[in-house]
C-alpha cells in the first residue's frame, strides 16, 4: 500500500478538521490528541466518522488502510494513483556513455574505415589522371567542364548519400550498406571499362560508382567517433588517410598501367575493380558499431535544423567543398600545361595525396591536445585559402611540386576535421551518425558543382589560363572561414579550446 506524504506538512502536523472531514482531498485521517477527539465526538461518533468516509468516495477514496507509522498516523485511507507514485520517484540520471579511445576493437575499426576510404574517395581524388587521360584519348572533343562532372558525380555522390546510408547504418549496422556499398563500387567501375561514349562513363563511373562510395562514406566516417572521444581527431585522421592511401596507390597502378605497360583502359579499370572488392570486403568484416541502434526508423531533421550552429557549420562547410577538390582534379593538366610529361604529370595526385595523411595526423593531434577541433578547422580553413592563391605563380616542375605538398598538407587535415566538429554538436552519442550523415549530404552539393565550375572558367579561356579557376578556389575557400567562425561563437564564446 503506498503511502503519500508531504515534506512541507508531515503527518504528524496535518490538524483534524473539525468537521471530521478527511484532510488533504480525503487520503489520511489521524487522531492526535484526546482533546481533538472529545470535540469531534459531540457531533459524530466513532461509526459516524466511518460512515462519512465510506461515503466520501467521490473525493477520491478508493480504499481504506489501517495502517501504523512511526509517525503516528493510525489510519491512512485511500490509494495513491500511479501517476501520484511516478511524480514522487526521482528523476533518473542522464545516461553517459564512455570511450575506450584505444584497444584492438577500436583501433581494427579505424584500420577498417581507413580501407573504406582508400577504395572510395581516395579513388576519386584520383581522378585527375582520368581528367587528363579522358581529353587527350577517350574522349577528344568533349570540353574540360563537361569530362569534369563525370569524377564532380563521384565526389558528390560519397557524400551525398549520407542520409540513406545513416539509416541503413541505424537499422541494420555498418555490415549492410557496407556490402551494398562494394557491389555498386564494383559493378560501377567494371561497367566503365567497357564503355565508348561520355554518357556511359557519365553513368558507370560516375553515378553507379558514386552510390557505392556514398553507401560506404558516412559508415567509414562515423565508426570512429563511436570508439573515441579524446583522441577523436587523431582516430578520424587516420581512419580518413585512406584518401591519401588511395589518392597515392590509384594514380600510380593507373599511370603504369596506361603509360608503362600499355593494358590499355578496359582492363586497367578492371584490375582496380578487383582490388577495390578484396578491399572493401576487409573493410566490412572490421568495422562494428558499439553504441545502441536507435529504435525510431525515421531521421532527426527537425532537431538537425533547428540547432543554429550545425546548420551554419555545413552552411559553411558546403562553401568549402565548392573549391576544395579543384586542385585534385586539375593538378595533372596543369602540371603538363607547364611543360611535364605525361608519365610525369600523373604523379603530381600521388604527391598531393601523400603529403596530405601527414596534415591529417599533425593537425589531429593539435586539435586533440592544444588547440580543439573548432579552432583548428578554421585556422587550417584560412592556411589553406592563402596556399591555394600561391598556386598562381608555379610555373615549373619544381613550384608544382612544393605546391602541391603543401596544399596537399592542410587540404588533407581539413577533410578530416569538420566531422569531429560535427560529432561534437550532436546532442548524444546515438545521433552521431545522423548528425554526420545530413551534415554531408548538404555539403555534397558544393562538391557536386565545383568541378564543372572550375572547368567552364578553365574552357573560357582556352584551357590555357588557369588564373581565373586558381582565384576562384582560394576566395572560395577563404569565404568558408567566416560562417564557420560564426558556428563556433554560436556553439560557445566563451570557451578558449574547442
Amino acid at each position: 500500500m503506498a503511502h503519500l506524504q508531504q515534506d512541507e506538512n508531515p503527518p504528524d502536523a496535518v490538524p483534524v478538521p473539525a468537521s471530521g472531514e478527511l484532510t488533504h482531498g480525503g487520503y489520511s485521517i489521524a487522531n492526535e490528541t484526546s482533546q481533538d477527539i472529545d470535540g469531534t465526538a459531540n457531533e459524530k461518533t466513532s461509526q459516524d466518522i466511518e460512515g462519512t468516509a465510506s461515503e466520501k468516495t467521490s473525493q477520491g477514496i478508493e480504499g481504506i488502510a489501517n495502517e501504523k507509522t512511526s509517525q503516528d498516523i493510525e489510519m491512512s485511507l485511500g490509494q495513491a494513483s500511479p501517476a501520484s507514485e511516478q511524480q514522487q520517484l526521482p528523476a533518473a540520471p542522464p545516461v553517459t556513455m564512455s570511450f575506450p579511445d584505444g584497444g584492438w576493437e577500436a583501433w581494427s575499426v579505424v584500420v577498417g574505415s581507413t580501407l573504406v576510404f582508400t577504395a572510395g574517395v581516395g579513388y576519386i581524388n584520383s581522378f585527375s589522371v582520368f581528367q587528363s587521360y579522358y581529353s587527350r584519348v577517350v574522349l577528344v572533343g568533349h570540353s574540360q567542364d563537361a569530362i569534369a562532372w563525370i569524377g564532380s558525380i563521384q565526389l558528390w555522390g560519397a557524400f551525398g548519400f549520407g542520409i540513406p546510408a545513416g539509416l541503413l547504418l541505424d537499422l541494420y549496422g555498418p555490415k549492410v550498406p557496407l556490402l551494398a556499398s562494394a557491389f555498386f563500387i564494383v559493378f560501377g567501375t567494371m561497367m566503365s571499362s567497357i564503355s565508348t561514349k561520355y554518357w556511359h562513363f557519365l553513368l558507370s563511373q560516375g553515378l553507379c560508382s558514386a552510390f557505392g562510395f556514398g553507401l560506404s562514406f558516412t559508415p567509414a566516417l562515423a565508426a570512429p567517433q563511436q570508439w573515441f572521444l579524446k583522441q577523436r581527431a587523431l582516430a578520424t585522421g587516420l581512419a580518413v588517410s585512406g584518401t591519401s592511401l588511395g589518392g597515392i596507390i590509384w594514380p600510380v597502378l593507373i599511370n603504369r598501367l596506361l603509360n608503362y605497360d600499355g593494358v590499355g583502359l578496359g582492363w586497367t579499370l578492371r584490375t582496380v575493380g578487383f582490388l577495390q572488392l578484396a578491399i572493401m570486403l576487409v573493410a566490412a568484416c572490421m568495422i562494428k558499431t558499439r553504441v545502441p541502434r536507435r529504435q525510431s526508423k525515421g531521421l532527426p531533421l527537425g532537431m538537425w535544423f533547428r540547432q543554429s550552429s550545425m546548420v551554419v557549420l555545413a552552411f559553411g562547410l558546403t562553401v568549402l567543398f565548392f573549391a576544395l577538390y579543384v586542385p585534385y582534379f586539375y593538378i595533372t593538366p596543369y602540371a603538363m600545361r607547364w611543360g611535364a610529361s605525361a608519365q610525369a604529370a600523373f604523379y603530381y595526385p600521388s604527391i598531393m595525396n601523400g603529403v596530405s595523411f601527414f596534415g591529417r595526423f599533425f593537425c589531429g593531434i593539435i586539435a586533440d591536445r592544444y588547440l580543439g577541433h573548432y579552432n583548428t578547422l578554421i585556422l587550417v580553413i584560412l592556411i589553406t585559402g592563402i596556399i591555394s592563391l600561391c598556386w598562381i605563380p608555379a610555373h615549373d616542375n619544381a613550384g608544382n611540386i612544393v605546391w602541391s605538398c603543401f596544399y596537399g598538407f592542410f587540404s588533407g587535415a581539413l577533410q578530416s576535421l569538420f566531422t569531429p566538429v560535427a560529432a561534437k554538436l550532436a546532442p548524444s552519442p546515438q545521433l552521431i551518425s545522423a548528425w554526420v550523415g545530413i551534415g554531408v549530404t548538404i555539403i555534397a552539393f558544393g562538391a557536386l558543382g565545383s568541378q564543372p565550375v572550375a572547368g567552364r572558367l578553365l574552357d573560357s579561356h582556352n584551357d590555357t589560363n588557369y588564373v581565373p579557376m586558381q582565384v576562384y578556389t582560394g576566395v572560395m575557400i577563404l569565404s568558408s572561414a567566416l560562417p564557420v567562425t560564426v558556428s563556433r561563437l554560436l556553439h560557445n564564446r566563451t570557451a578558449l579550446k574547442l
